[in-house]
């Protein structure tokens, strides 16, 4: 019995070690292939050390509706960006909500709160404007925070079009929808029955003339501005096109899609030019005594406006001569239009047109003529997507004052205390319109 016991344990000992060498052959493999090949190994970098997590507990107002929805709109993609019925809160109690973000460290976050659309945005307790709130993302934290209170209901405002306003619906078979076109037109276009004009496209329409229709209740002041500068001989005389933009807004001015918010979004500017080029100007050209050609014919936008200026201007120079591009938001698909315009002028690229001259080592004639700008106040960080948009119009400048200068006289502006808004824009609009629609237009 004793031998048998013996006999017993010396198998179980040899299964054990047979065992203990059969799981070290692997790793002896991977070791041995490693030290063959020169791999080192090392263990993969924690990404979590890079990122804090940032969470709130947010106390609304007591004349919150009871059913009311909370959401955070911001700078990062999570929050929309600036989307402001993209993030929502999850509800704790009848006046508590409460959210967590996980972000990477040293960033800052710019958000406010609203009930699901700029209208319901958060406020002072007396309805006032209040800054975005910020918080610079250094560690995990807990955040508490009391809304004072809500917009209030929008009083109607005066309208503040001026001048010989007509509007125009267009059925677009390219974009499967109408859209309102409304046409501003001098004051003595009546008068001079034989006297042709300059052509003004407006992006985001309902911003231009009348403070009543514009997203923010502010207006570009489209109308007075002409007006004044036509009057001071500063711009050639000139009808003024103002094309509403639509809910597709982002996708139809961004030339190439991006992702946001986790998702796949735009890329639909070729279309939307299109749409432009060949539905709306030929109407304008038909209904209106204007000068047809590029040099007389200018699109002006702003934020992503100001992208879809650039993209049209780079595609369709046949039909747009010049432009202006406030605010671009050039951070869009990861910088495309910057290195769309560094390969156009380097050669690599070139507009898709079929013009004669549109060849990269021959000079425009007349030259586009092109207005950039930024505000300083925009931030180093865009508040859309955290890139940094000073710098990077000055990166365009470069490319259009550089290799693109026999093709593009560009001018590149930055406002001390411009910020990312209409007011801005509209301060902005005298310069911009009178350098690339000058009464004389020789370069």
């Amino acid at each position: 019995m004793k031998e048998a016991y013996a006999m017993n344990a010396n198998c179980s000992d040899q299964h054990s070690r047979l065992a203990r060498l059969a799981s070290t052959i692997p790793t002896l493999m991977i070791l041995g292939m490693c030290a063959l090949f020169g791999v080192a190994l090392h263990a993969a970098p924690n990404q979590e050390e890079n990122t804090a997590t940032l969470s709130w507990t947010v106390v609304v107002p007591e004349d919150t509706p009871a059913n009311a929805e909370l959401y955070m709109a911001g700078n990062t993609d999570m929050l929309g960006p600036w989307q402001p019925k993209t993030f929502r809160l999850e509800r704790l109690s009848a006046r508590e909500f409460a959210c967590q973000l996980k972000l990477p460290i040293g960033i800052e976050l710019e958000y406010k709160f609203t009930r699901g659309s700029w209208g319901t945005v958060e406020k002072t307790k007396e309805g006032a404007e209040i800054a975005n709130r910020r918080v610079r993302v250094a560690r995990d934290a807990k955040i508490a925070v009391e809304i004072e209170g809500w917009a209030k209901p929008a009083v109607a405002k005066p309208n503040t079009g001026t001048g010989d306003l007509r509007w125009l619906d267009i059925d677009s078979k390219i974009l499967n929808g109408k859209r309102r076109v409304t046409v501003w037109l001098p004051r003595d276009y009546r008068d001079h029955c034989m006297l042709r004009y300059a052509t003004l496209y407006f992006l985001d329409g309902q911003n231009v003339f009348d403070a009543s229709r514009a997203a923010f209740g502010v207006e570009w002041k489209a109308d007075e501005t002409v007006k004044r500068l036509m009057d001071d001989q500063r711009l050639q005389p000139s009808i003024v096109v103002a094309i509403d933009n639509s809910p597709n807004r982002l996708t139809e001015y961004s030339p190439v899609p991006t992702t946001l918010n986790q998702q796949v979004v735009g890329g639909d500017a070729d279309r939307y030019l299109r749409f432009l080029c060949e539905e709306v100007k030929p109407l304008i050209d038909r209904e209106f005594r204007t000068i047809d050609t590029p040099e007389h014919t200018a699109i002006i936008g702003s934020s992503m406006g100001g992208l879809f200026v650039l993209h049209a201007l780079r595609v369709r120079n046949d039909v747009f001569g010049s432009g202006v591009a406030m605010s671009p938001t050039l951070f869009w698909g990861h910088g495309h239009t910057l290195k769309a315009y560094q390969a156009w002028g380097e050669g690599v690229a070139r507009p898709a047109t079929t013009l004669p001259n549109d060849k990269n080592d021959k000079p425009l004639s007349p030259a586009i003529r092109l207005w950039i700008d930024m505000g300083n106040r925009e931030g180093e960080k865009n508040e859309f997507a955290g890139s940094e948009l000073v710098d990077s119009v000055r990166r365009l400048g470069q490319v259009t004052e550089g290799p693109l200068a026999k093709r593009i006289k560009s001018h590149v502006f930055i406002e001390e205390g411009g910020e990312h808004n209409e007011t801005s824009w509209a301060r902005r609009l005298p310069e911009a319109l009178s350098f690339i629609m000058p009464e004389t237009t020789a370069p």
